[in-house]
């Protein structure tokens, strides 16, 4: 995190995602990230999350459930950031 340098993501999960924005598939720990679902969200017809530090709460992006759709061919994709 940029406030309180608590890990959110590990460098080891970054790839290539369809934005400007960094992709990662998940958190570098299990507590590491808070998310609430989004309703709606633009028009998205997938599930929309706002992804926050889970210990300074500052907002770091939104995940989309969409990464099949997106590109992203790895075995677990499920989610993009």
């Amino acid at each position: 995190c940029a406030q309180c340098h608590h890990p959110l993501y590990s460098s080891l999960d970054k790839y290539k995602g369809p934005c400007i924005w960094p992709s990662f598939r998940g958190p570098a720990r299990e507590d590491s990230l808070h998310i609430r679902k989004v309703y709606p969200y633009n028009k998205y017809t997938v599930s929309v999350y706002e992804v926050y530090c889970n210990k300074c709460k500052l907002f770091v992006g939104h995940q989309f459930e969409d990464a099949k759709e997106k590109g992203d061919t790895h075995p677990l994709a499920r989610w993009r950031h």
